[in-house]
């Protein structure tokens, strides 16, 4: 409803379909292999299928992790209960960082530099996470996780959509959250396969904290390419005109 009302009609009257008939495709329409050549935007397509990855380990082996390390000592009930509750948690610390300090953030450090920062603090909560053993330290790490990821992901769309040709820009952000999408498929099938590793060398204290271990380095190797979104010259949304950053006076 707020999208319907408040947010003005960026497309030209000229190229808008009537309601319920979709535009005409023009010669030439690009395509997805289109998409990720337009430069600097295969890098940050594949930096963000790394992140969300990582994430999605996380998401299908929390339970686990928790029932094994964090609460094994009481009922199913109350374990059930305390997992929601640092779920929560990680939602209200997200929403708080959008709303609050995205916004000074950005105008303070640049949209680049808050995803390379972003992509470190992450590392680091996954180890964590993994090192975690109780619920006040996980509650604790939960913190720099939750706002890394809140300040890192408008920052990679704003980057996205700034390299977009106009008449790609849709496609392009298509792309990115399909990109996304695909890793909330594939992570749950990798979390699956890291639980199941029979290794009798680990306890199953342990064993549970491999898929978080894995996120973790998949992260490293996002961190590793935030390096790259760093030295991009960001244009205009508009005009496609390079513009400084303010991280570019580092």
């Amino acid at each position: 409803m707020l999208t319907t009302f408040l947010l003005p009609e960026s497309l030209p009257r000229e190229e808008r379909a009537p309601l319920g008939r979709s535009r005409e495709k023009k010669p030439g329409q690009k395509g997805l292999l289109d998409v990720i050549r337009v430069p600097n935007v295969r890098i940050i397509l594949l930096f963000t299928t790394l992140t969300f990855l990582a994430f999605s380990l996380l998401q299908s082996s929390f339970a686990f992790f928790s029932r094994r390390n964090l609460f094994a000592d009481i009922s199913l009930e109350d374990a059930q209960r305390n997992i929601g509750l640092l779920l929560t948690w990680i939602g209200v610390i997200s929403v708080t960082t959008q709303f609050v300090f995205v916004g000074p953030l950005v105008k303070r450090f640049g949209e680049r530099r808050l995803v390379n920062v972003g992509a470190l603090a992450r590392v680091v909560a996954y180890l964590g996470m993994a090192l975690a053993r109780d619920w006040v330290t996980m509650a604790l790490v939960f913190i720099p996780f939750a706002a890394a990821s809140a300040i890192s992901q408008p920052s990679l769309q704003s980057i996205l959509s700034r390299f977009s040709p106009p008449d790609m820009r849709g496609r392009v952000l298509g792309a990115f959250q399909s990109s996304n999408s695909l890793t909330l498929v594939i992570g749950p099938i990798l979390a699956g396969i890291l639980l199941q590793l029979n290794l009798p060398s680990l306890s199953p204290q342990i064993a549970v904290t491999i898929p978080m271990f894995v996120g973790a380095f998949i992260m490293v190797i996002a961190f590793l390419m935030s390096f790259r979104v760093l030295r991009m010259k960001l244009p205009t949304h508009d005009s496609g005109k390079l513009q400084p950053d303010p991280a570019s006076a580092d």
